[in-house]
């Protein structure tokens, strides 16, 4: 079992990321390709965690899997809205009432 620290570091990161990007956007409207691409990479951080715990190939692979299909999903929707192709779905939080 060899935890790097450097590995935890960035998934406690992530972890805080995730708060802060949920609390910035969640009133505004976000196009759907970039929830899924940072989940991507928060998985990869955890998968990262992991392969130093236990199953080192399997974790390896799905971390660097993650890490992949993180970029080609910000790569094709980032491709997209330069273009104006995007035809995804937006996600948009709805303003509180009392502001």
């Amino acid at each position: 079992m060899v935890l790097q620290e450097t590995e935890v570091i960035n998934l406690v990161m992530g972890v805080a990321s995730l708060l802060i990007f949920a609390v910035v956007f969640r009133k505004s409207e976000i196009p759907g390709f970039v929830i899924p691409g940072f989940l991507f990479i928060f998985f990869g951080y955890i998968f990262a965690v992991l392969e130093g715990l236990f199953f080192h190939d399997l974790f390896n692979l799905l971390e660097h899997l993650s890490y992949a299909l993180s970029g080609i999903v910000f790569a094709r929707g980032g491709w997209a809205l330069f273009h104006g192709r995007y035809l995804g779905v937006c996600v948009r939080y709805e303003r509180d009432s009392h502001r």
